[in-house]
């Protein structure tokens, strides 16, 4: 059997490099352009389906409902967003605002309310239910929540649960109960 020249091999290697170069850079992966699993919300009651966009300088919500895209907020960056029954709840790039809008009042804008804004106490880990918003107070582990009357009350029964360390399944309510994981 006779051997190729090493010029042969030196050339077909360079090829598969720069061809594994070019699929790493230049064809875009669709994961990328979303982010993590935290950058999807659907709210059910208008069937709209949101996401965090990721771009060169912002991470921006579009909204999907039909074949309409709906922009929110468009110049302001993102970094989480959760679905709820007739609306998404969102968390600003800094952690430091957390808004809502409101999915079934338009087809062309959402209706939008602050719900939080502390620049020295950030928030983490969003979590929307059907009327109410949840997250984490950044490295305390606290739980912070709003329903959309601005004001909340636990839940009576097993209707309201969360994860506590990750450890133990913790329920709010008469019948509050832990279950170990």
């Amino acid at each position: 059997m006779k051997k190729p020249p090493s010029s042969a091999i030196n050339l077909l290697l360079t090829v598969v490099i720069l061809i594994a170069v070019f699929i790493f850079f230049f064809i875009p992966d669709a994961t990328k352009s979303l982010g993590s699993g935290k950058t999807l919300a659907v709210t059910d009651a208008s069937a709209t389906l949101c996401g965090v966009v990721s771009g060169p300088l912002l991470h921006r919500i579009e909204c999907y409902r039909g074949s309409q895209v709906i922009p929110v907020i468009p110049n302001v960056s993102f970094s989480i967003i959760s679905g709820g029954r007739s609306f998404f709840s969102s968390i600003r790039s800094g952690n430091t605002s957390l808004f809502l809008c409101d999915t079934t009042n338009s087809n062309a804008t959402f209706q939008r309310k602050r719900l939080y804004n502390n620049g020295s106490v950030p928030l983490e880990n969003l979590a929307v239910g059907d009327s109410h918003v949840c997250a984490t107070v950044a490295n305390s582990g606290t739980v912070e929540c709003w329903r959309i009357s601005n004001t909340f009350e636990l839940p009576s029964g097993y209707e309201s649960c969360g994860c506590a360390g990750c450890v133990a399944v913790v329920c709010c309510g008469d019948g509050a109960v832990v279950w170990e994981v």
